[in-house]
């Protein structure tokens, strides 16, 4: 590879798992909020529902922004992993696309509806489909990439269809469904509601032991089917998978002892940890071997202007969305004293 390439090349790589793993954690949080939402609907206490709706709200559709960063470095930085991509991947993509965008029309025509009426209903079901359908077709594609069926030039289009790339969809899932439960059970500890904080207590120690169960029957599963990327990931030269075990441990026992930040930081520890050890070893060099690694990436000078214009452009995108969050955060918490005043006279 040409020297010139290695330090933009490498830099870049590592934006992208920075972007790919906020959008984990803050796009995971709020499909996981979809999807409980859903799966509670017809059976939780009203202060359960209202607190879902009330966290859900429309600054959350910003964390797509991270979704459209990584496939625009995807698609300047490494032209032809993005071209394999959209090649063998097409349909997982797309479904995944499909979800976000039915998700967030869902979410409109429920949240504004100024009646209960069977638009709502049909609004809530299919907020809840679409919150599941789209990280589990999401982690397909990284499953995909995993095991190189997603880069590799010879394999058809359902080459997706591996066994692999489906448990990851479902394991993406899961991680939704677990971060949300984590983060809703530090909002119900800001707003002093006991009765909640239990219930998500719970529901985030369940999620958290299916989470960690799906987990170490992955690593089982790579394990024989891929010794070689096994020992990458577990014994690589960043044991980054046993940190995330060791995270997401500790986020049982903070929700055990009803520490609630303690838990939102191990449980962001743990995902964060288990994408960066998937994506080091699974380096742009080991995605498409037939391909020098020269030919993968764009020429120098293109990596260079990009990191120009990512450190620019962050400048701007970073204190506009802290804004942005803190300004619905605040109004959603001005509304829930209104409601505790109102209800308390």
């Amino acid at each position: 590879m040409n020297p010139d390439a290695i330090l933009p090349a490498s830099i870049l790589y590592g934006t992208l798992l920075l972007a790919l793993t906020a959008y984990a954690i803050l796009g995971g949080a709020d499909f996981g909020a979809g999807i409980w939402e859903f799966n509670t609907s017809f059976r939780s206490h009203r202060r359960d529902r209202q607190l879902l709706r009330e966290v859900i709200g429309p600054v959350w559709e910003a964390n797509h922004v991270w979704l459209i960063f990584v496939l625009v470095i995807l698609w300047s930085a490494m032209p032809r992993v993005f071209q394999h991509l959209c090649v063998v991947m097409w349909l997982p993509l797309l479904l995944g696309l499909a979800g976000i965008v039915c998700r967030g029309a869902a979410f409109i025509f429920r949240a504004y509806s100024p009646v209960e009426n069977s638009v709502t209903r049909a609004s809530t079901v299919l907020f809840g489909l679409a919150s599941t359908a789209a990280p589990f077709f999401l982690g397909t594609v990284v499953g995909g990439i995993l095991t190189r069926e997603a880069t590799n030039p010879r394999l058809s289009q359902t080459a997706w269809l591996n066994p692999l790339a489906i448990y990851s969809g479902f394991f993406a899932v899961a991680v939704c469904l677990y971060l949300c439960s984590v983060f809703l059970f530090r909002e119900a500890s800001l707003r002093h509601e006991r009765f909640l904080m239990e219930i998500w207590r719970s529901r985030a120690m369940l999620s958290g032991v299916w989470t960690g169960l799906l987990a170490m029957a992955g690593l089982a599963f790579v394990s024989s089917e891929q010794p070689e990327m096994a020992r990458r990931l577990i014994w690589g030269d960043s044991p980054l998978v046993l940190l995330s075990w060791a995270g997401g441990m500790f986020s049982m026992v903070a929700l055990y002892f009803r520490w609630p930040l303690a838990a939102v930081l191990a449980s962001v520890l743990a995902v964060a940890a288990v994408l960066w050890g998937a994506g080091l070893a699974v380096s742009p060099a080991t995605m498409i071997p037939e391909i020098p690694l020269d030919q993968l990436v764009a020429p120098p000078s293109v990596l260079w202007a990009m990191l120009v214009a990512i450190a620019g452009g962050m400048l701007l995108l970073l204190p506009s969305l802290a804004w942005l969050f803190w300004l619905f955060k605040s109004s959603s918490a001005l509304d829930h004293e209104h409601l505790a005043h109102s209800s308390h006279p």
